[in-house]
């Protein structure tokens, strides 16, 4: 499953340990990385489970997205979400293996987040952008699932897996945008859907064309 490189780095005797340890992270896609959950549950120590993330991320197996906050420093001691570089490794290491299986996986959700976070991140690499990409969490709950900025401008995005456009969908986004103000100059929310249609709160953007969100600077 995993290169000799990697099996190298990690010690033989962990492989076990450290293939529980990928799965599990599959399990934890979109989600905020709680590293003593994610070692305890592998019986692992909070120091080898940084350890092997690093790898994985230097693999370019996992990418985390860091929390935005107006003052940087914060930035730097909040958790992060987890996403996978290949959603479909991602979606077999947690047991899906049909298309059929994931119509009602209680993680369809997550790994449709993963998919358009990713695409977004490869379009602004292609582009030559910086991957200045985050996620918006405040203290009330408050969440956007992406947040793009250029120096004083903002983009927010919101994904969500339904084909079905309706008002509750945008709610997020004009919430968080009455919070940070005027530098919010872009709002998207990317479903399930294949229309693109203009909201008075948002533009609806098929997750076919995710890709193009937020690539103004």
């Amino acid at each position: 499953m995993w290169s000799a490189d990697l099996r190298e780095l990690v010690q033989l005797r962990h492989v076990r340990e450290f293939e529980r340890f990928v799965r599990l992270a599959a399990g934890r896609v979109g989600q905020l990385l709680n590293m003593q959950s994610l070692a305890s549950d592998v019986g692992v120590s909070s120091h080898t489970a940084k350890a092997w993330l690093s790898l994985l991320e230097a693999s370019f197996v996992v990418f985390v997205l860091p929390p935005w906050f107006a003052n940087i420093g914060k930035r730097l001691i909040k958790s992060p979400k987890l996403y996978f570089y290949d959603v479909g490794l991602a979606a077999w290491l947690i047991g899906i293996t049909r298309e059929s299986h994931l119509a009602t996986h209680p993680l369809r959700g997550s790994l449709f987040e993963n998919l358009v976070v990713l695409e977004v991140f490869k379009a602004r690499i292609n582009n030559g952008l910086g991957t200045n990409l985050h996620f918006y969490r405040d203290s009330s709950g408050l969440e956007i699932d992406l947040l793009l900025e250029s120096g004083q401008d903002i983009a927010l995005a919101e994904i969500k897996s339904t084909q079905t456009l309706k008002t509750e969908l945008f709610r997020s986004l004009k919430k968080t945008a009455a919070v940070l103000g005027d530098r919010v100059t872009e709002r998207f929310l990317v479903y399930g859907g294949k229309e693109r249609q203009k909201r008075s709160d948002a533009e609806a953007v098929s997750y076919l064309d995710a890709g193009e969100v937020g690539l103004r600077e």
